[in-house]
Formats: structure tokens, C-alpha cells, sequence
């Protein structure tokens, strides 16, 4: 009888937690619709790289984890950002936080054109969101571009991600920490960080991305 062997190399972010709580690749596999060497190749490293994967698996990732009672895995605790290959020297600013007379969160669409240099390479459809946090530090929000998730997608609960809604003029983007639902209403389930108080029913929201993770400025 043949064995398949892997090469148990230095372990990725998502390998480092599968790991810590032991978990099963095999398991985690079936849950995205993978091959199990799929997934050995997402939670090894060699040779100083190893294979990223898609970004349209990371709410079905997450709930994989969920369904192991570890609720608040977020999508840049298992993104290996530095090993991404090179594609762009900068992103594009597409928002702001607004920090006076908005709700938490609220974002202003930038109309100039305004771009940031990551301190790691990347690649795919990404773009910031900018927050100043005081008059030296600024945090840069990433967002995956690639997906525009409906509101009422079930792969949404409990993620970081931007609200756009459908009459842009009159209501601005909003970015929340944790997106929860309640029947037809979507809101910000979190007690720190930025809340968006205000909840918002379906039907007036367009879509929905994806948070990535956030890069923070000197």
C-alpha cells in the first residue's frame, strides 16, 4: 500500500490554528469542497511560500471553525498577507471614516484620487478604507473587490465588511465589525471597535464586502 506524505514545513496562519486546537484538514476539506491536499498546501510553507486560498472560501472557512465552538476567528488571522505574490505597488483610498456627525463607521466616498502603498505585496481587487485614529496614526481597512455579496447571503454572519446601500446619494456606506442579522435587518453584533448603531433592513442594501484585515500607518 502506497502513503501519501506531505511536507510538514512551517505552518501557515490558517495551519498554526487548525493546529493549536486540533482540528482536521480532512474535515475542513469536505466543509469548502476541496481535496484534502488542497488544504495541506494552504497550511504548509515551504521553501518560504505557500498556496493561498480564495478569497470567496473565507466565510465558509469561518463557519467551518464555528461549527468547532471557535466563534471569533476573523478573516486576517487566517490570511497569510506577506506571502502574497507582487501585482500592485499601491491600492487605491476609495473611502474614509467619517469621525464627526456620522454614525460609527459611516464611510465618505473619496471623489480625488488617493492611494496607499501596503508594507506587504498583493494580489487580487482590493482597496482601503481609511481611518485616522489620531493626528500621527492612520488604519487602512482591506477590502476584497473581487465579491459583492448579497444581504440576505447566509455566509455573511459574524464578518467584518462594507454596507453599501442602494440609494447612495442619500446614505453613505457603512463599515461593520460583525455583521449580524435579525430577520430582514442587518447590524453591527459587536460591543468595541467600530459599531454601526443603526440597523438596516435588506431591502434598502445594495451589497455587501468583504474586511480583510487592516494595515496600520506610523
Amino acid at each position: 500500500m502506497s502513503i501519501l506524505r506531505f511536507d510538514m514545513g512551517k505552518k501557515s496562519k490558517l495551519g498554526k490554528i487548525i493546529d493549536m486546537h486540533g482540528l482536521s484538514q480532512k474535515e475542513l476539506a469536505m466543509a469548502v469542497n476541496v481535496t484534502p491536499a488542497s488544504v495541506n498546501r494552504w497550511c504548509n510553507i515551504t521553501d518560504g511560500r505557500h498556496t493561498q486560498f480564495e478569497y470567496k472560501l473565507i466565510p465558509e472557512i469561518i463557519n467551518f471553525f464555528k461549527s468547532k465552538g471557535l466563534t471569533d476567528i476573523r478573516p486576517n488571522e487566517i490570511l497569510d498577507l506577506e506571502q502574497f505574490g507582487i501585482e500592485k505597488e499601491s491600492l487605491k483610498i476609495k473611502g474614509e471614516i467619517i469621525t464627526e456627525n456620522a454614525l460609527p463607521g459611516q464611510i465618505r466616498l473619496l471623489q480625488e484620487d488617493s492611494s496607499y502603498n501596503p508594507k506587504f505585496n498583493m494580489s487580487g481587487d482590493f482597496y482601503l478604507i481609511r481611518e485616522r485614529k489620531n493626528t500621527n496614526h492612520l488604519w487602512y481597512y482591506i477590502i476584497d473587490n473581487s465579491i459583492k455579496y448579497k444581504p440576505d447571503d447566509n455566509l455573511l454572519i459574524d464578518l467584518p465588511g462594507v454596507v453599501y446601500f442602494k440609494n447612495q446619494v442619500n446614505r453613505q456606506p457603512i463599515l461593520m465589525s460583525k455583521i449580524s442579522r435579525n430577520g430582514n435587518i442587518l447590524s453591527n453584533d459587536l460591543d468595541s471597535g467600530l459599531l454601526a448603531l443603526e440597523e438596516f433592513k435588506m431591502e434598502n442594501i445594495s451589497f455587501v464586502q468583504l474586511a480583510l484585515g487592516v494595515e496600520y500607518s506610523k
